[in-house]
């Protein structure tokens, strides 16, 4: 993540430029998350960017963020005064990165993909490679500074939306000749208290989950740091946007996960381009951040399809899990599964079936919502009419607890492990 660390160019305002600067939540240094908008004025804010991690066996995923502690308008179109409009603003930037795999590649890999938050829009930029778009457009190409693996990365005065493209301040400076350069130093400087003209300051980076992640659950009113899970406390200027990254989504992409740009980021970016990668692996083998519940093995002790054992179960499964908001996506069924169709014609009875050869994709993700189970499932038949379950309870089954579960539903039996954290 130091490799990779954008330079950002953050455009200032003249009229609130104090408004503008990125920094650390805990800027004011009193733990105290309602007063942020009140101390947004604050001169000589440190210069912090925080970041996030997962891999899987092919990708780097590393996601840089920025806080700032208001969202502001002009009044008036302009023509009036400054006024917040929300506090406690996170933008957001997602790298795909390839990892090296044989000798001669570079030990920091290999950017083919990123993708940028706005206040609704997310924008994706490639670098030579040739994706396939399904729910992602290729904005542009990935712009470098000289050093040729820092990209550079644009934010705008008071929406502080970020964008990769469609701005020439690197090369032209920024409009009105006021900004700030923030570049990764291994060191958090101060702002400047004159923003009247163009300065360069260094950032070191924080961890999304030393941090904000590790305070998920700090929830309530009156000195916690979120007021419900993922939305951070506010009190006279709250708003839909005040949110941490697991509630991220894209108003775009009706059909998204709610947070998978920081807890999936691997689906997530095979659904922006469903090919043109080369291999590309979606299991996790570090990710703090999700529930992932492994399909192992199953077994049919019941026909439903009746005493004619040339006809038996046409097996599939509806596994529900949580996402950052909260709501239960289907991410495998038989028809309508978020990530993976599945049905197996005419399964044997009385074997234990081994998922993973059966499935190729066995292991799917979601988020540990508070108060919520951890995933729900149905074991069905398909049949042309109304499918039979292959639960003795008829009913989804709710489960709440980590690790190898064998879980006996005297119709069918399941094998499958859970786990919190990767």
């Amino acid at each position: 993540w130091e490799w990779w660390a954008p330079v950002f160019y953050d455009d200032l305002h003249t009229k609130k430029p104090e408004w503008d600067v990125p920094t650390s939540m805990e800027f004011d240094k009193d733990k105290v998350y309602t007063n942020n908008d009140l101390h947004a004025g604050d001169s000589g804010k440190p210069a912090i960017v925080y970041y996030s991690f997962v891999k899987t066996s092919t990708h780097w995923f590393i996601g840089y963020y920025l806080y700032f502690p208001v969202k502001w308008h002009m009044t008036w179109a302009g023509l009036g005064k400054p006024e917040i409009q929300s506090e406690h603003v996170l933008r957001g930037v997602m790298m795909t990165i390839r990892r090296p795999s044989k000798s001669g590649d570079s030990p920091y890999g290999q950017l083919e993909m990123m993708e940028t938050t706005t206040a609704g829009t997310f924008y994706q930029y490639a670098t030579a490679m040739e994706l396939t778009e399904g729910l992602g457009h290729v904005s542009g190409p990935v712009l470098f500074d000289e050093s040729g693996h820092h990209p550079m990365l644009f934010v705008d005065n008071r929406t502080h939306n970020i964008t990769g493209h469609g701005k020439n301040w690197a090369q032209k400076g920024f409009p009105g000749d006021d900004g700030l350069i923030y570049r990764y130093g291994n060191r958090s400087d101060n702002a400047p208290t004159d923003l009247s003209g163009t300065a360069s300051v260094f950032y070191a980076f924080d961890s999304i989950k030393d941090t904000l992640w590790a305070g998920r659950n700090d929830i309530g009113t009156t000195g916690k740091m979120y007021d419900s899970f993922g939305h951070f406390e506010c009190d006279d200027h709250c708003d839909a946007v005040s949110v941490a990254p697991w509630e991220f989504r894209d108003i775009n992409d009706f059909y998204g996960v709610v947070g998978e740009f920081l807890f999936d980021p691997a689906d997530h970016a095979l659904r922006l381009f469903p090919a043109g990668w080369g291999a590309f692996s979606t299991n996790y083998v570090y990710n703090p951040y999700v529930v992932r519940v492994s399909l192992d093995k199953v077994k049919i002790m019941v026909n439903t399809d009746g005493n004619n054992m040339t006809k038996t179960p046409d097996l599939y499964f509806n596994l529900f899990m949580a996402d950052g908001a909260g709501v239960f996506v289907k991410m495998l069924g038989k028809t309508g599964g978020y990530v993976k169709n599945y049905k197996y014609q005419d399964a044997p009875m009385d074997q234990e079936l081994n998922l993973h050869k059966l499935m190729g994709r066995y292991f799917f993700y979601g988020i540990a919502y508070p108060k919520q189970p951890l995933f729900k499932l149905e074991v069905k038949d398909a049949d042309l009419n109304a499918d039979d379950w292959l639960m003795d309870d008829e009913q989804t089954f709710e489960f709440d607890a980590t690790g190898f579960q064998d879980l006996n539903f005297t119709r069918s039996e399941v094998w499958l492990n859970v786990d919190e954290g990767l």
